[in-house]
Parts: structure tokens; sequence; C-alpha cells
């Protein structure tokens, strides 16, 4: 029996998967830099508060109430802080080959992978971060 040769499968695999890499990286840079941005603002426009020890008693309730279980003067969070590790974006690799081997088994080209990996960022509601 002749064994079939998948030719340009590596290279494929390998160029989809820093195409999905790139795609996650960029998402996560952009999200993070959108909420730096909103706290330049803040601070620049209501520094008292951005520096204050705790929030005011009206703001924290309606933070606690929006989102139960959080705490707003939290300081141990380390929110997003991944996108200013020195291994990011390659936190992102095992995702990224996820991606990149889904649409190679729905057999998607790469000129179509960026509009297939958008609907799959989108229909996915867990990060790995």
């Amino acid at each position: 029996m002749a064994k079939l040769k998948l030719v340009g499968r590596s290279e494929t695999f390998e160029r989809l998967t820093q195409k999905a890499l790139n795609h996650l990286a960029q998402s996560d840079r952009a999200e993070f830099a959108s909420n730096l941005a909103t706290a330049r603002f803040l601070w620049r426009k209501h520094r008292e508060l951005v520096e204050a020890p705790h929030l005011p008693e009206l703001l924290r309730a309606a933070y606690i109430e929006a989102f139960p279980g959080g705490d707003p003067d939290d300081e141990g969070c380390d929110y997003e802080d991944h996108v200013l590790a020195p291994d990011f974006p390659a936190q992102w690799l095992p995702e990224a080959r996820k991606i990149a081997q889904g649409w190679i088994l729905r057999g998607v080209g790469a000129k179509e992978s960026d509009t297939k990996l958008l609907e799959e960022m989108a229909s996915s509601s867990s990060r790995i971060m």
C-alpha cells in the first residue's frame, strides 16, 4: 500500500500557528492598551479618586453589585500583566496551535484564516490567561 505524503502541511501549520499567535497577542495588547488609556485618562481627570486608598462607598457599592464577589481594593490582582511578561506572546502558543489545527482540519486556507480566527475567538468565551 502506498503512503500518502502531505506536502507543505508542516509549513502551512507553522504559518497558520503564527497567524493565530499574532492575532491572539494583538488582541491582548489592544485590550491592555485600551484599559491603560482609560486609566491614564481617569488619573489625569480624577487623580484624587485614583490615588485614594479606597473607593468612595457609593462607587464601591456599585462595583460590588455589578461584580459579585469582586473587591475593587484588591491589590493582589495581576489583571492583564501577562502582556508585559518577557515570554509574551509565547504564552498563547498552545492556543494558537489548537486554532491552526482546527483551521487545517476544516480545510481553511491561509487567506480565510483571519475571518475564521475572529469567528473562533467570538464563539469561545474561555481564555487561557
